[in-house]
């Protein structure tokens, strides 16, 4: 499915971080402020994810290697943890790709080693004129049946 937006949502310890995201001329995508952190209510995580989308990916020159190294993620330092694997105890994360053939909504798991994974049995497609509320209903409805996130 071509994409023409593509952003995140990472559920923890009660909030959700819904990540905006830059594409680089090479095609890799990346986190970028702002970092909207909203409560888990169907009527919050619905206006950030309408602001993330309607912001779309911008596209930004590649940084160099030098640059990654240095640069401060914006999710950790929203979450105020400082390691991708703090982040992902006891997470969920939600992948979107809006695209002009319908919404795909990636639905993480973590592995054994709390790596974040994603399988085709997590995965929903929705139509493209699906609503924002329906997107963060079935977010809200995945993470609250989940045990290993507590909400």
């Amino acid at each position: 499915m071509e994409s023409n937006v593509v952003f995140s949502v990472i559920i923890r310890q009660g909030k959700a971080y819904v990540e905006t995201y830059a594409r680089t001329n090479e095609g890799v995508y990346m986190a970028m402020d702002p970092i909207y952190t909203v409560s888990l209510s169907v009527t919050e995580l619905t206006e950030a994810l309408e602001k993330v989308y309607k912001s779309g990916n911008k596209l930004i020159p590649h940084p160099s290697q030098e640059e990654l190294r240095h640069r401060p993620d914006p999710v950790l330092k929203a979450a105020k943890v400082k390691s991708w694997k703090k982040l992902a105890q006891g997470s969920a994360t939600y992948g979107i790709a809006w695209g002009l053939d319908g919404v795909l909504l990636e639905m993480s798991k973590l592995d054994k080693n709390w790596r974040v994974v994603q399988t085709s049995a997590t995965t929903r497609k929705f139509d493209s004129n699906v609503s924002f509320e329906e997107i963060a209903q079935t977010i809200l409805n995945d993470v609250r049946s989940r045990p290993d996130v507590p909400v």
